[in-house]
């Protein structure tokens, strides 16, 4: 909700020592990562990039993907950026997801995961 952005955007200002935490970067640019993860932008991308390297395969069934999600304990879920979402909400990105990743045929193949081979970190 517009309010929790809000709540994250007032919480980054107010770090006293965002370079100790890593978090020295603009407002702008902070203000636009909030909003993008409170909206949900990249969930399902990335629940299904850590399904496809642990599973080897492309599942595009919502409530697979959502049980493998709950699943996750919240220090993996932190690590991917796959965290702070109300389960009603991850379910919807995920259904939502998964629909139009059918409707385009999986012809956009997805980037590796962080942390997986060939990814990134």
């Amino acid at each position: 909700s517009p309010l929790q952005a809000l709540k994250l955007v007032a919480f980054w200002l107010q770090l006293g020592d965002k370079a100790s935490l890593g978090l020295l970067v603009p407002a702008a640019r902070a203000d636009r990562a909030l909003e993008s993860r409170v909206k949900g932008e990249k969930f399902a991308e990335a629940v299904l990039r850590l399904f496809r390297a642990r599973f080897r395969y492309e599942c595009l069934d919502a409530g697979v993907l959502y049980r493998f999600w709950l699943s996750m304990p919240k220090a993996v879920r932190s690590a991917h950026h796959v965290r702070g979402l109300a389960n009603a909400q991850a379910f919807e990105l995920l259904r939502d997801w998964a629909k139009e990743r059918a409707a385009q045929g999986r012809l956009a193949p997805l980037p590796p995961a962080l942390g997986a081979p060939g990814g990134g970190r």
